[in-house]
């Protein structure tokens, strides 16, 4: 289990990749750790933002979508997994996570 400095850090270093290269990993890591962190309320906006400047990433879509579903908004979460699939048609993924229903 990480500790709060190593959190502390890991963000920075996700900033850092973000701010050279605007890695869409670094994204997603940063939205997990700010899951991780109780920081869910961030998380969301974050999110949000990143589908604004990106839409045509799946990984956006799918996080989103997981973060209502388990939110407890599992046919909100489909709009988000059906809009993944039409940016990656053969995302497996976002697939299953619509089987699921």
């Amino acid at each position: 289990r990480m500790n709060k400095e190593e959190l502390e850090e890991a963000e920075e270093d996700f900033d850092k990749a973000i701010a050279i290269d605007d890695f869409a990993g670094a994204h997603r890591s940063k939205v997990m750790l700010m899951l991780m962190t109780e920081r869910g309320a961030e998380a969301i906006p974050y999110t949000i933002e990143r589908i604004k400047k990106s839409p045509q990433d799946p990984e956006n879509w799918i996080l989103m979508g997981d973060m209502i579903k388990r939110g407890g908004q599992a046919d909100k979460a489909a709009t988000y997994y059906e809009q993944a699939l039409k940016s990656d048609p053969d995302n497996d993924y976002a697939r299953r996570q619509l089987e699921e229903e």
